[in-house]
């Protein structure tokens, strides 16, 4: 029985920090997570075999997310690790929508001035900023080329009655936005932006 009780708690211990680590991750927290669960360190691992090889397995998913959330906007990757199937299949019904292409103005001539690691900082805030804006007037994106966006509203899931109208609020909101990033910018030595922002109303 006591031998039963030990191996018992061990399965217990290894599971229930699999399952802290998986809060982190749906929670994007991942430097939290790879502070307190350093798996390189002599008895983070479980020695029960098959939930060593789980926390190992999670580790390499951890390794993997962090490296997509790199190049991809941070709410766009929670939205896919908490299993928000919009955020990964395309939605096909005829429909009216409003769309809206935003981009920043003189982009490659920007880039040009800046080093790879500047430019790579200097896009996942911009990208940040704007998805934070555009989700929050219930816009839909379904690309992001570069410095461009394209989002969508009144989407078959998210139905807008006055979809033209919040798309334009939107608009003004991230322009709003962007002189807020570009003190930010500046802070960090890097050049400030402008957008161009275009709008279709239609099916």
């Amino acid at each position: 029985a006591s031998v039963g009780g030990i191996l018992g708690c061990k399965v217990s211990q290894g599971l229930s920090r699999l399952v802290e680590m998986m809060h982190g991750l749906g929670n994007l927290d991942i430097s939290r997570v790879n502070k307190e669960f350093d798996f390189s360190k002599p008895g983070q691992t479980s020695c029960i075999k098959d939930i060593g090889a789980l926390q190992h397995a999670f580790v390499r998913l951890l390794i993997g997310v962090e490296a997509f959330a790199r190049f991809v906007p941070e709410s766009v990757v929670a939205r896919i690790v908490r299993g928000d199937v919009r955020a990964t299949r395309l939605h096909v019904r005829k429909q009216e929508v409003t769309c809206m292409f935003a981009v920043i103005r003189d982009f490659a001539n920007i880039c040009g001035r800046l080093t790879e690691e500047q430019c790579l900082s200097l896009m996942r805030q911009y990208h940040q900023t704007m998805l934070e804006v555009v989700e929050r007037y219930s816009g839909m994106v379904t690309e992001i080329l570069d410095d461009g966006l394209l989002v969508y509203w009144n989407m078959p899931d998210e139905p807008i009655a006055h979809h033209p109208a919040t798309a334009a609020f939107a608009a003004l909101a991230q322009v709003k936005a962007l002189e807020d990033l570009n003190l930010v910018l500046s802070s960090q030595g890097l050049p400030s932006l402008r957008l161009q922002i275009g709008f279709h109303t239609g099916h």
